[in-house]
């Protein structure tokens, strides 16, 4: 029985040793990760930053774009009544003739 207690010590001080391994494994894991996204944090906020300048400058430019284009709406709304009064002028010249 003595020689069984000896082997039941030492199976019970390796579970403790390797619980006590692991624990540590998990943690300095845990710690190691940590510091990895602590050291990164800085260079992707600034890749964020990077590109939410990008996207504010684009939308100034679509906001100039579409500002454009309403612009040349309104001179073709425009110049399409000018071409309208053109026409009716054309007509009664020609004595009503309609060239559409």
């Amino acid at each position: 029985m003595k020689d069984y207690a000896g082997y039941i010590f030492t199976a019970i001080v390796s579970v403790l040793a390797s619980w006590f391994t692991l624990k540590g494994t998990r943690s300095s894991s845990r710690a190691a990760t940590e510091t990895a996204y602590a050291q990164s944090m800085p260079e992707m906020i600034g890749k964020v930053q990077d590109l939410l300048e990008q996207l504010e400058s684009k939308n100034g430019k679509i906001a100039e774009l579409t500002s454009q284009v309403e612009s040349q709406s309104h001179t073709i709304d425009a110049l399409t009544q000018q071409v309208g009064q053109m026409q009716r002028q054309i007509n009664k010249l020609t004595g009503g003739n309609k060239h559409e």
